[in-house]
């Protein structure tokens, strides 16, 4: 219910980036395929603010106030092997979202989590494991006059971003191009709004 990775790895090309949807559950063919994914990668971590949205939309029960709902970020680490876990990562989000969050407002966070992530690591590859919300607010923020019309479950996108190194050996990055195709190939589907 709450894949909520970050990955990354210095294959090249740089500055790629990967959104997408994935089961994390324990044993079954959608772990097995995670790992699979994430064995060529260097490191992983938790990110809370890829997690789902934090709403009656989507949870239909609200936690109760002090009750942990959550799985422990310790439970959730244990899935993946040891070695690929990065603890010293700082996280954007040090927390879940309150409840109840709008989807506007989750919308807004994706876009937020996603580019702080490309901007936090701008010569690394990142596959952002996250919900089909988050894969479609990463091609509607990167593509102008853009709706999605579906997400299939294990959709991604992809999107690309020249970084550049001035003088001041800073790293300058350009706006995301969206490389997702149009017609779902990848289990998305979206559409030019007409205007």
């Amino acid at each position: 219910m709450f894949p909520l990775m970050v990955a990354y790895s210095v294959s090249s090309p740089p500055s790629h980036l990967v959104v997408g949807t994935m089961a994390l559950v324990g044993g079954d063919v959608y772990h097995q395929t995670l790992l699979l994914l994430l064995w060529e990668l260097k490191e992983v971590s938790i990110e809370f603010g890829l997690c789902e949205i934090i709403s009656k939309q989507t949870i239909r029960i609200r936690p109760k106030d002090g009750t942990p709902w959550f799985p422990n970020v310790s439970a959730l680490e244990a899935l993946l092997p040891t070695a690929m876990i990065d603890h010293s990562v700082d996280c954007i989000y040090q927390e879940l979202p309150p409840w109840e969050e709008t989807l506007n407002g989750a919308r807004e966070r994706y876009r937020y989590v996603i580019l702080a992530l490309a901007d936090k690591y701008p010569n690394e590859n990142l596959l952002l494991v996250t919900h089909g919300e988050g894969v479609g607010v990463s091609v509607t923020a990167f593509m102008e006059e853009t709706e999605i019309d579906d997400v299939e479950f294990c959709a991604y996108s992809q999107l690309q971003r020249k970084i550049c190194l001035k003088d001041s050996r800073v790293p300058t990055a350009e706006p995301f191009t969206v490389l997702t195709d149009i017609g779902g190939s990848t289990g998305i589907r979206f559409s030019k709004i007409l205007t």
